[in-house]
């Protein structure tokens, strides 16, 4: 009889994060339980920080719950969005609280930093599109400004092995997949970017040797084991970009699929055995990241997603009118569309203040489209913008990278969509799976599995994946001229051609 593995996946997203406990029996892999918690920054005064400490509390208080319902887990790992970072000392004590990459500081970062080094040539030496939510700009601008606190750092630790070392005691390398997001490593996703460092005037001592996920970091410390009571628990290093967990989760994916990792920001791109630093993927945007396993990589992008969804939901619900994910799934598929189209990286919705609503009005009305005049219109109006900025994605994957897709695959968030899922597929006209609202802590829970050798590859833990959990398909329908929408979209200056 097999035996049976209790595994425990951590995720903290930029808007908040989530725990599962999971049980493998040596087939399938089965959830217990999800519990989700706040990631909230904390403003004082001018700066605006992560509260990383308020997270750690939260996935002890979490662990405590799940040993107390299913007894001590065998294995814990922890995923986070990428930069997320701190600065410990030489006693491995956290520096300064760390800043979160909204935080002022990094206003005008941007423009002095490609003042120093051009922002290709950047992009040339890293794979990486930077922009100021990425850690470089965080790390320069400290650098840059002479901060005393860089001088007191001895090491730079990333928020998954920040978790790993608080809950073990042990640190001393940087686990590769979220080295990969923050625009420091080189672009084969090997080693720390030397050339920039120096270029930059960013000390190298500050960063720990890259190593690759699937191994297990260590026992948990005594003091975690009377916290908790996970007496025995082991922390594995999984891959700690969440959309590289997320990617080792989807069944069947591979070479020519399309994913896309929709939930706050969207994450969407291809597996790839090279890096692309071309001119095109410069010119349309295209990152690099390792995908977890040696010798594969993510070429990929990301756009604001949800995230407008969500605001236009709270603006709402100040005003009295709240909404479940159920009715905001039947207010799209029953309104009528008005054929407007966001462009979702427009800079004045980001702002921290204001309307999001009177935001998207004055950009459908300079742009001459028609404003919804309904919920269920803003909704439609905003996933058809969803699955426009998809489609085009898509179209630069095929034209300008040259790679054919044969689908596309949606997990996370946007999986509870049906309706913007099939938006999606019709849109480019694509078939389309999705599913896995938690890839993320899935793959999270498969990199455990791979670090106790229950699984050996991509592919076994792939395979896992499918035995467990269910995936829907849609077939692209001629829904309505999604194309000749597009192409007015590229007139208003909407899209790239």
């Amino acid at each position: 009889m097999s035996k049976r593995y209790h595994v425990v996946g951590v995720d903290c997203g930029a808007s908040g994060g989530k725990m599962v406990s999971a049980y493998f029996d040596g087939e399938r892999l089965t959830e217990n339980e999800y519990i989700p918690f706040p990631n909230r920054s904390v403003r004082v005064l001018d700066s605006l920080y992560h509260d990383f400490f308020s997270l750690y509390n939260h996935s002890l208080d979490g662990l405590a719950r799940i040993v107390s319902q299913y007894g001590a887990p065998d294995t814990i790992g922890f995923d986070t969005h990428g930069s997320a970072h701190a600065y410990i000392d030489g006693y491995g004590r956290i520096v300064f609280p760390p800043y979160h990459p909204n935080d002022n500081s990094t206003l005008h970062t941007l423009e002095e930093l490609f003042a120093k080094i051009p922002e290709q040539e950047t992009f040339r030496l890293t794979g990486c599109l930077c922009n100021r939510g990425y850690m470089l700009p965080q790390v320069f601008s400290r650098a840059a400004a002479h901060d005393p606190c860089m001088d007191y750092a001895d090491k730079l630790i990333m928020f998954p092995d920040l978790f790993g070392y608080f809950y073990t005691g042990v640190k001393g390398t940087t686990e590769a997949t979220i080295a990969g997001t923050t625009g420091l490593f080189d672009y084969r996703q090997e080693r720390w970017s030397t050339e920039l460092c120096e270029a930059l005037g960013i000390p190298t001592r500050l960063f720990m040797p890259p190593k690759a996920p699937g191994w297990v970091l260590g026992p948990v410390h005594p003091a975690v084991e009377d916290q908790t009571g996970a007496v025995g628990m082991k922390v594995v290093s999984v891959a700690g970009h969440d959309s590289a967990s997320a990617v080792a989760a989807i069944p069947g994916f591979g070479k020519n699929k399309l994913y896309v990792c929709l939930g706050t920001n969207a994450n969407m791109g291809v597996e790839t055995d090279r890096p692309d630093i071309s001119d095109e993927a410069y010119r349309y945007g295209f990152k690099n990241s390792l995908q977890g396993e040696p010798g594969a990589f993510l070429v990929y992008q990301d756009f604001p997603a949800f995230l407008l969804v969500n605001a236009v939901k709270k603006e709402w619900a100040q005003q009295g009118n709240t909404y479940s994910y159920d009715q905001v799934e039947q207010m799209a598929e029953e309104a009528r569309s008005v054929h407007s189209y966001v462009n979702l990286k427009d800079p004045r919705f980001l702002k921290a203040h204001g309307s999001i609503i009177e935001a998207l009005t004055e950009h459908l009305a300079e742009t001459g489209q028609t404003v919804p005049a309904t919920h269920g219109e803003w909704i439609r109006c905003l996933f058809e913008s969803i699955a426009m900025w998809i489609k085009q994605k898509a179209l630069h994957v095929m034209e300008k990278l040259n790679i054919p897709l044969e689908e596309i695959v949606v997990v996370n968030g946007g999986a509870w969509y049906p309706q913007l899922v099939q938006m999606i597929s019709d849109a480019s006209h694509l078939p389309t799976r999705s599913g896995m609202p938690y890839a993320t802590l899935i793959g999270n829970l498969l990199w455990q599995l791979r670090g106790l050798n229950v699984v050996s590859s991509m592919e076994e833990m792939r395979d896992l994946a499918a035995r467990s959990f269910r995936m829907n398909s849609f077939e692209p329908r001629k829904s309505y001229d999604w194309d000749g929408d597009y192409s007015k979209g590229i007139q208003m200056g909407l899209y790239a051609e």
